[in-house]
């Protein structure tokens, strides 16, 4: 299924819009943004899985919701379990915490449930004004891979992907619209 890809403008609204949301959620779309974790495997942290000196965030587990119940799995695929690189700006972000705890949480001790995820997220999305999901920040990440001339393998490998072929997808889709951008600019620049 084809993800709109956010442009600087709609990136800064996403931000700005973080400025009056609480904790943990507002680290929790940071985290997504600057990881390109999906929502489960997001959910999943604990402070444990965060490395600060070597800049790593090891991803190996994921939250489902079952009868708005929070269950603990394996990633999506083998290929997801994975380190995912912490990026400064992320981690100015976040405070340490307990090694047990979860990052997202109200209590440190189980996962954030599953209607107060909903629920911020719906506040979230209204604050934006854009029909954001939590794939679509993972898809903005890949965005960001694919501009900052990161290799297709490498992406595979940050992105958790078990297969070539859907990072290279999501680049085809990126080169696309990266194109049809660079057309506009070119006509506006010649009008």
């Amino acid at each position: 299924k084809e993800q709109e890809i956010y442009n600087n403008e709609e990136i800064k609204l996403l931000f700005e819009a973080l400025q009056n949301e609480e904790e943990p959620f507002k680290t929790m779309v940071y985290v997504s943004f600057y990881t390109g974790a999906r929502r489960g495997e997001v959910l999943g942290l604990r402070w444990q899985d965060i490395d600060f000196d070597n800049k790593e965030i090891s991803v190996s587990k994921s939250i489902y919701y079952k009868g708005g119940v929070a269950h603990i799995k394996g990633t999506k695929t083998e290929s997801g379990e994975r380190k995912v690189f912490l990026p400064d700006v992320l981690a100015d972000k976040l405070t340490k915490g307990k090694a047990e705890e979860y990052l997202f949480s109200v209590d440190g001790t189980k996962p954030l449930a599953y209607s107060t995820f909903e629920r911020k997220w719906k506040k979230y999305k209204e604050e934006v004004g854009l029909n954001i999901t939590a794939h679509q920040l993972r898809h903005t990440y890949a965005t960001i891979l694919f501009e900052a001339e990161i290799d297709a393998k490498d992406a595979q490998y940050l992105l958790g992907h078990s297969d070539i072929s859907v990072t290279r997808n999501i680049y085809t889709h990126i080169r696309k619209n990266h194109l049809e951008q660079t057309g506009e600019k070119l006509n506006r620049y010649i009008s």
